[in-house]
């Protein structure tokens, strides 16, 4: 059965009317920061969280998913002998609903948060995106080519170039 036939989805920024209490994606920390950190940040322009909104045919309004999105500085000592500093989108968290695991929220999540990355890349500059990964998530983060990170360890990597052609979002004027 499709979790989504019958619900009409919106990707939302976080805001104080949205339910985070009924979030539970099993992961007490991806809980904790929906639920506890996301608006402050939000609204602090530390992170920008959004969420993915699913209202059924009878009106009731459910958060279904959510990913935040921060800059970020990493510094590359090897390559330029000293510290360079890279910059970054960092995705510091990304969560389904535990009622909608393997219905491929997980990928319209991504794919969202990759779209918004590639818009971001045609007004400033940045070498890609990364993220901490968990065993649970590591294939999503591959499907969507992640790769090894050059700067760090227990993180994967997608270059800006790649963000920019799998979110199918034209940089040329």
């Amino acid at each position: 059965m499709d979790a989504f036939a019958g619900m009409d989805l919106r990707l939302e920024k976080l805001n104080a009317l949205h339910n985070v209490l009924s979030f539970d994606c099993q992961a007490v920390y991806l809980n904790d920061f929906l639920q506890k950190v996301a608006l402050s940040e939000t609204l602090n322009d530390i992170s920008l969280t959004y969420v993915l909104v699913g209202t059924n045919q009878n009106g009731s309004e459910n958060i279904i998913g959510y990913f935040a999105l921060e800059a970020e500085i990493l510094y590359d000592r090897e390559k330029t002998h000293g510290y360079a500093q890279i910059p970054v989108v960092h995705i510091k968290c990304l969560a389904r609903h535990k009622a909608l695991r393997g219905q491929k929220v997980g990928s319209v999540l991504m794919y969202q948060a990759l779209h918004i990355v590639a818009q971001a890349s045609a007004l400033i500059g940045f070498a890609g995106v990364h993220l901490a990964f968990t065993l649970e998530g590591k294939s999503l983060y591959e499907r969507f080519k992640f790769g090894e990170h050059p700067y760090g360890e227990h993180n994967m990597f997608l270059p800006i170039s790649t963000v920019r052609e799998y979110a199918d979002f034209d940089t040329q004027d």
